[in-house]
């Protein structure tokens, strides 16, 4: 058993150029088709592009996510992410 590489990395390059903030959190899930490679796929998209969770434009184009726990590191990202 084990994962998939190759999905992992694009993963973590998808999510960081559409600024899908909590995907690297709560909003992963991971899938397998033959109960040996599991592949990361991504699950309610609502932060895509700078969004929040309401469908407003809160979070800004700079942050970046410390260590993959879904915390904003710059100084002016959106408070209660």
């Amino acid at each position: 058993m084990g994962f998939s590489v190759d999905s992992a990395f694009k993963y973590f390059i998808i999510c960081n150029y559409f600024g899908l903030v909590d995907n690297f959190g709560k909003n992963s899930t991971y899938r397998t088709w033959d109960g040996s490679t599991f592949y990361v796929d991504f699950y309610d998209l609502d932060t895509a592009n700078g969004s929040d969770n309401q469908g407003e434009l809160k979070i800004d184009p700079d942050v970046w996510i410390k260590y993959i726990t879904n915390q904003a590191t710059s100084e002016n990202a959106t408070q209660g992410m």
